[in-house]
């Protein structure tokens, strides 16, 4: 979302332990990556206070 109202859903959506889509090319059968929560929630912080 353009004005940030979702990006916890865009944040869960990049979790690890998801299967990956068939068209995506990828070779492991797992996608996403438990970086995803420090990411997302560091980025929103920075991005609010700056």
């Amino acid at each position: 979302s353009a004005t940030g109202e979702a990006w916890h859903e865009i944040m869960l959506s990049c979790l690890g332990k998801k299967e990956c889509d068939q068209l995506s090319g990828n070779v492991e059968a797992e996608c996403g990556s438990e970086f995803a929560y420090l990411y997302f929630v560091s980025f929103i912080f920075l991005c609010s206070f700056l």
